[in-house]
């Protein structure tokens, strides 16, 4: 297992070619895995973002400034 990625990639490969089903908890989770139609329905609502900061309208102030040279 690579050290940067905390991820067991075989063990996933072997439980996905073994059909094993995703654990999934009603009480925690916002749609069933395991549940075709409910991925679908809970892909169509979501709205997916990139991460970082979110855009925001940048407001630049005015320059109303009077330079004088003493």
């Amino acid at each position: 297992m690579n050290k940067r990625n905390k991820t067991d990639w075989e063990r996933v490969k072997a439980d996905a070619k073994a059909d094993k089903p995703v654990p999934y908890e009603p009480e925690t989770d916002l749609y069933d895995p395991n549940a075709e139609k409910a991925v679908e329905q809970f892909w169509a609502q979501a709205k997916v973002t990139s991460p970082g900061r979110p855009r925001v309208a940048v407001k630049h102030p005015t320059l109303n400034m009077l330079l004088t040279l003493i």
